[in-house]
This record gives structure tokens, sequence and C-alpha cells, in this order.
């Protein structure tokens, strides 16, 4: 795979309608941790949507998903804190809400996005509906010691880093 600049491993899979590769992704980004120790990795987890849209939002089979992923995030975020000897931040996200097997309308059960910002220094436990899909690029800037661009429209979760 060949690397572009500022970004040291990019992967993409689409498997339409596979849910469980959420533990996959997690074991994927685990074996990067231990092979780079990078100080960011950022993680999109498509399983609790991907569920959603085949057995419909709030469904038993989407609580399952969501309760098997929730427990894989949880011990990928232990492991990963001991694998490296660097401050590791890690942004988790995901796909979107819904209703029914669908998403056609802006309420927020349908709009807010899982988003999940870990690492040392991170608040513990704050929790927010206003926290953007906009906020993902200015809180990565922030991580990496970079001001955001004053045109971007999120805004920075975390202080820039370094100040």
């Amino acid at each position: 795979m060949a690397k572009e600049p500022g970004c040291e491993r990019f992967e993409y899979r689409r498997d339409k309608g596979k849910s469980g590769d959420g533990p996959e992704v997690l074991d994927t980004a685990l074996a990067y941790i231990h092979e780079r120790d990078p100080d960011f990795v950022m993680i999109h987890l498509p399983d609790v949507d991907v569920v959603g849209h085949r057995s419909g939002w709030g469904s038993d089979e989407q609580l399952e998903a969501l309760t098997r992923l929730d427990q894989a995030l949880s011990t990928f975020l232990i492991q990963a804190s001991m694998a490296t000897s660097r401050h590791l931040a890690v942004v988790v996200t995901a796909d979107h809400g819904g209703r029914d097997k669908a998403h056609r309308d802006q309420s927020p059960e349908v709009s807010q996005v899982p988003w999940i910002l870990w690492g040392p220094g991170i608040q513990h436990s704050l929790i927010s509906s206003d926290v953007s899909e906009l906020d993902t690029a200015p809180t990565i800037a922030a991580l990496l010691g970079v001001d955001p661009p004053p045109e971007w429209r999120g805004h920075p979760l975390v202080p820039v880093a370094g100040r």
C-alpha cells in the first residue's frame, strides 16, 4: 500500500450486508498500534448501522450488535493503552441513527452520530448532543498540534496539542 503524506495507513472495507466486522476492525487497529506505536488512530465502525438497516433500529438484533461492539471497544481501549509507549488519542465514529430500517428525516434519533474521543487528558464521560460531525476534522487537527483553519465550520473539542 502506497503511503500518503500525513497518513501512515488507510484501510477501507465494504462488505454490504455483513455485520460483526467491528471486532475485526478493532483487531486490525490494535495490530497497527503494536506495529507502529502511533499517537493518533481514527476508527469507523459501521456494524450497528448495517444491522439497523437489515433488522430495524432498536431491534433485538441491533441491540445485540451494539452490546458486542461495546464489549469489543472496551477491550480494544484497554489493550491499546497497554500497547503504546506514547500518548495515544483515539477517535471512534459510527454511521448514524435511524428509525425502522431507514433514515429519511433529520430527527435527533436519525441524525445524531456516535462519536468517541479517548486518550490521556481527554475529559471522561463527556456526553453531549452538541458534538457535530463537523467537529471531527478540527479535533483531529488539534490533537496533532495544528490550528484548524478558521473557515472550517466545526470546532476542536480539545485544546491544540502542545499549548
